[in-house]
C-alpha cells in the first residue's frame, strides 16, 4: 500500500519541484529586467544633469539602447516559457506585451536621440519622456514579480 502511496505522491512532488523552478527562473528574469531598467535610469540621470559633453551623451544614450535590448532579449524568453506552459493567462500575457511596449519605446526614443545632435531643450524633453517610461516599466516589471509570486 506504501508503493501505491508513493507512486501517487511522486508525479505530484516532481510536478512540485518543476514549478518551483520555474517560478525561480522567472522571479530571475524579472530580477535581471529589473536590473536593466535600473541601469537606464542611471544614464537617464547622467544625461539630466547636463554636465556631459556630446562624446558622453552618445555613450549614455548607447546604454540605455544596450539595456533596452537585453530586456527585449529577457521578455522573449519570458513568452516563450509562458506560451508553453499552462500557467500563462490572458492578463500575464498582456502584462508582458506592455512591458514589451515601454522597453521598444524607450530604445526607439534612445536610438532617435543618438542620431541627432543633442541640444539641452530636446534632451531635457525626452530623458523626462524617457524617465516616465521607465518608471512605468519599473512598477509593471514589480507587478510581474508580484503575479508570478501569487499565481504559482
Amino acid at each position: 500500500m506504501n508503493t501505491m502511496n508513493t507512486s501517487k505522491i511522486s508525479p505530484q512532488v516532481e510536478t512540485d519541484h518543476i514549478n518551483k523552478r520555474f517560478n525561480e527562473f522567472n522571479c530571475s528574469m524579472c530580477e535581471q529586467l529589473k536590473f536593466r531598467v535600473n541601469e537606464i535610469n542611471f544614464a537617464l540621470k547622467l544625461l539630466s544633469r547636463g554636465r556631459l559633453d556630446n562624446k558622453m551623451k552618445r555613450i549614455a544614450l548607447a546604454h540605455i539602447e544596450e539595456n533596452a535590448h537585453m530586456q527585449s532579449l529577457l521578455l522573449d524568453q519570458l513568452l516563450n516559457g509562458y506560451r508553453s506552459s499552462e500557467a500563462s493567462s490572458q492578463s500575464l500575457l498582456g502584462l508582458l506585451v506592455e512591458i514589451r511596449f515601454v522597453t521598444n519605446t524607450l530604445s526607439s526614443w534612445s536610438k532617435s536621440l543618438h542620431g541627432n545632435q543633442l541640444d539641452q531643450s530636446t534632451l531635457i524633453a525626452a530623458i523626462e519622456v524617457m524617465g516616465n517610461h521607465a518608471r512605468n516599466q519599473s512598477e509593471l516589471i514589480d507587478r510581474l514579480r508580484n503575479w508570478i509570486l501569487a499565481h504559482n
